[in-house]
C-alpha cells in the first residue's frame, strides 16, 4: 500500500497509453510467445488519428469499405436460439487485405434486423443479437487469442437484445463510435414480429494488425459461438416463448448494415 514502484503517481512519468500490437499468431495461453509482440506508446484514448472505417455488409455475405447502392431489398435469415454446439449464424468476409491495416479501438456495428415466428411455434418478443470480429490468416486458419479464463478466443465480441436498442444521443459519454445506454426500465420498446428494426451494437475495443492476404470475418448469430469461453449466456432467460423463430438481416436502399472499425495510420514523422 503507498507502493508505486512504476510511477504512476508521477504526472508524465509513464505513457497515457501502452498498446500491445497483437501482429501474427503466437498460440494460446503461451506468455512466452505473447512478448513477441511489439508495443507502442500513445498519448491519449482513443487515439486521436484514428479514421472511423465502415465496412458494409453485403446480401453475398461479404464486408467491403464500398457502399453498393441499391433498389433491391433482400434478407438474410438464420434461426433464433443457437448454441455453441449447434450455432445458428451469419458471417461476411473482407476480400483479403492488399496492405497491411491496423485495427485498434472501439467498434460498433449497425444492423437492420426483424424476426418472424415459426409457423408451430408461440410469436417471439425480442431478438438476440451475438456479433463477433475474426481474424483469418491467408491459408484460412483463425488466429486465436488468449481469453480471461486461458480459453482461445477471437478477435472480440458484442452482444445486444433488440428491446434493449434505445440509446441515449444527449448523454456527455455517447459517442458515433460508442453508444451510450441508460438501461433503465422505461428504455425497454416492443420487438414485434416483421418490423424492421435499425440498431446500433456495441463490440469490445480491441487491437489487431491484418497482414496482408488475411481477412477479417464478421459473424452474426443468435446464440454464443467459439470464443465464449466459460461465460455463456443463461438458458433461463433465452425461452422459446420469447425468442423462437428465425431472425433476418435487410438490405436495401435505406437498410445499410455496416461495422465501423478504427482503423490506424503510421504516426506522422
Amino acid at each position: 500500500y503507498d507502493s508505486d514502484r512504476v510511477g504512476w503517481s508521477i504526472q508524465g512519468k509513464i505513457p497515457a497509453v501502452d498498446l500491445v500490437l497483437r501482429k501474427g499468431d503466437v498460440g494460446v495461453n503461451d506468455a512466452a510467445a505473447e512478448q513477441k509482440y511489439t508495443r507502442r506508446e500513445e498519448a491519449e484514448w482513443p487515439i486521436a488519428r484514428t479514421r472511423y472505417t465502415r465496412f458494409f455488409l453485403t446480401p453475398d455475405q461479404k464486408l467491403t469499405t464500398l457502399e453498393l447502392a441499391s433498389d433491391t431489398r433482400r434478407k438474410l435469415s438464420y434461426k433464433a436460439l443457437g448454441t455453441v454446439e449447434n450455432p445458428q449464424l451469419l458471417q461476411f468476409s473482407t476480400e483479403p487485405f492488399a496492405a497491411e491495416a491496423e485495427i485498434t479501438g472501439h467498434i460498433v456495428a449497425h444492423l437492420n434486423v426483424s424476426m418472424s415466428p415459426d409457423p408451430s411455434g408461440p410469436t417471439p418478443t425480442d431478438i438476440d443479437l451475438f456479433v463477433t470480429l475474426r481474424h483469418i490468416l491467408p491459408e484460412g486458419k483463425e488466429v486465436h487469442y488468449t481469453g480471461t479464463a486461458g480459453d482461445p478466443v477471437p478477435l472480440t465480441k458484442g452482444w445486444l437484445r433488440v428491446s434493449l436498442r434505445r440509446t441515449n444521443p444527449d448523454h456527455p459519454k455517447h459517442r458515433p463510435w460508442l453508444p451510450h445506454r441508460d438501461y433503465t426500465s422505461t428504455d425497454i420498446l416492443p420487438v414485434i414480429p416483421g418490423e424492421v428494426y435499425a440498431v446500433d451494437i456495441e463490440v469490445w475495443p480491441t487491437n489487431v494488425v491484418v497482414e496482408i492476404g488475411s481477412k477479417i470475418v464478421f459473424e452474426v448469430s443468435s446464440g454464443d459461438t467459439q470464443g465464449c469461453g466459460i461465460f455463456r449466456h443463461d438458458p433461463s432467460d433465452r425461452s422459446e416463448q420469447k425468442l423462437r423463430g428465425s431472425n433476418h438481416i435487410h438490405f436495401g436502399p435505406k437498410s445499410l448494415n455496416y461495422v465501423t472499425l478504427p482503423i490506424i495510420p503510421p504516426k506522422s514523422k
